[in-house]
């Protein structure tokens, strides 16, 4: 899914409705969609504080409110200003929900009644797009009020295509920001047609939180070029699917080189990760050092070389169909050879994490006469220690791009909005994940889970963006199980993997006609 500018969006908004749509057909479009992602994201019978300005964003609340009470969802309506005070269309859409929920909760917001249901989620429809200049008193308090609720409880904040006040951050281009509260903190965007640029600016990411893009247009009359945004639906086909006449190593040989002493933790994660992502056979190989105990705590289904010679490393590198280094495999002299090992012999792509790109930064030569893909899938202190300068948080996508291109790798720059860019592809960012990746482990998982889809027959571009999703949408899931971020850890999100499988199918059955819903 492409990024666009705010003016190309408005563009686009204004040829869709040239073509014959009108400003309440696409109203109706984007609160019927945002309203069904929320319900197969979070279920039905939830409680809602929806808060609402006096222009268009408010109206899609409206239609949202409407829709989310069809599903049982207990809703209370936040009025910045007083209701009279409502655009045309937005006024309209207050009337349709009445008409079906008279006695829906509506209080003024500032009278004290701004969760009086005790919410779960808080919608912020205040402002849009079109907003710009500093926030008016009323709406600064409905911010500060928000954001305080979601600081001291387990309320979730959702944003209607972008959080109120971010426009304006961004406009003015200064980070660090002093005043957190000068937006919405929200967990969760639903950005309507396409991700506006500073939605997927990582410097923002911590008002945008986790980034749903809902399909609006049902005509696109301008060549969009550029950076993508990561979309559930648009990689969803990407899903490899079994066939009744099928066997294990049709889905891959995966081998895995990982683990020094200190550090089986690491290897272990890999693997399991390897197992749930659905690789045919998941080799992995250990120093003796650590055999016994990796033997101890991985999963039986893991095949476990009694050696890690020459040779062994050899036969294994000969016919696998997918290799991973390095998730705690030290940076010790046989570490070194063996990544040097692997790169000059093997003919498969070869994921590269961890200590192995510690290595590698010392001798990036190694990289050269490689003609098989090769994915590195640094955190950002890896990626200055690759590059051997720091960089700063708007320069990410240009740095992985660039990088990628002098060395002809694809590059997985991890962070909010994991960056993955490659020679001759556009730059993309991760949409999918939460806070509670910040952890021991996960980068390790996600390492297996990518040699896995390459295993299984995808190419190592297709493997990247998709496992990249994959991995932050389980991590989603675990969370919706778990409650909170914090003590989320790797082993939750590879338990979730089956299930962020079964629901990014579900994504592939509907996009993109799950936005053109009936009102």
């Amino acid at each position: 899914m492409k990024i666009v500018s705010p003016a190309q969006m408005l563009r686009l908004e204004s040829a869709e409705m040239s073509a014959g749509a009108t400003a309440e057909d696409l109203m109706n479009r984007a609160g019927a969609a945002m309203a069904a992602r929320l319900v197969d994201r979070f279920g039905v019978g939830r409680r809602v504080a929806i808060f609402l300005g006096k222009g268009n964003n408010a109206g899609d609340g409206l239609v949202v409110a409407r829709h989310l009470a069809r599903f049982a969802w207990k809703v209370q309506l936040n009025f910045i200003r007083l209701e009279r005070e409502l655009s045309p269309l937005p006024t309209q859409k207050l009337a349709e929900l009445l008409a079906e929920l008279p006695l829906v909760s509506r209080t003024l917001c500032g009278n004290g009644g701004e969760f009086v249901l005790n919410p779960e989620f808080a919608i912020d429809a205040i402002l849009g797009l079109g907003s710009s200049g500093p926030l008016s008193p009323e709406i600064a308090r409905a911010v500060e009020t928000i954001n305080r609720r979601r600081h001291s409880g387990a309320l979730q904040v959702i944003a209607l295509d972008l959080p109120t006040g971010l426009p304006q951050l961004a406009a003015k281009n200064d980070f660090p920001v002093k005043n957190p509260d000068a937006a919405v903190i929200a967990d969760l965007t639903l950005t309507v047609g396409y991700a506006k640029d500073f939605l997927a600016d990582e410097r923002w990411s911590q008002w945008v939180g986790n980034l749903d893009v809902i399909p609006l247009f049902k005509t696109v009359p301008e060549a969009l070029a550029g950076d993508e945004v990561l979309v559930g639906g648009e990689l969803a086909h990407l899903l490899p699917r079994r066939s009744a006449l099928s066997h294990k190593t049709d889905y891959g040989r995966v081998v895995l080189f990982a683990g020094s002493p200190g550090f089986s933790g690491a290897a272990v994660i890999a693997a399991r990760a390897a197992l749930r992502a659905g690789a045919g056979m998941t080799y992995l190989v250990v120093s003796p050092a650590i055999r016994a105990e990796v033997a101890a705590r991985i999963d039986p289904e893991v095949i476990l070389p009694v050696a890690a010679n020459k040779k062994t490393v050899n036969e294994l590198i000969a016919k696998a169909d997918a290799i991973a280094i390095g998730p705690g495999l030290g940076t010790s002299p046989a570490a070194a050879a063996l990544l040097r090992d692997v790169l000059a012999l093997s003919k498969v792509p070869v994921v590269i994490d961890a200590d192995g790109l510690n290595l590698l930064a010392k001798n990036l030569k190694l990289l050269a006469k490689r003609k098989a893909p090769t994915i590195l899938t640094p955190h950002p202190g890896e990626m200055e220690r690759l590059l051997g300068k720091k960089f700063s948080l708007e320069q990410r996508g240009s740095v992985a791009a660039k990088f990628s291109a002098a060395h002809r790798v694809i590059t997985i720059l991890k962070g909010t909005r994991t960056v993955i860019a490659a020679p001759g592809h556009p730059v993309a960012f991760n949409t999918s994940g939460n806070p509670g990746l910040a952890t021991g482990g996960s980068g390790d998982a996600l390492t297996g889970i990518i040699a896995a889809l390459i295993g299984q027959k995808l190419k190592a571009w297709d493997a990247a963006r998709l496992g990249v999703w994959l991995h932050g949408h389980a991590a989603d899931l675990a969370l919706d199980n778990r409650g909170d971020c914090a003590g989320l850890l790797p082993s939750d999100l590879i338990d979730a993997l089956p299930a962020a499988l079964r629901t990014m199918r579900r994504q592939a059955e509907i996009w993109p006609e799950n936005c053109i819903i009936s009102p």
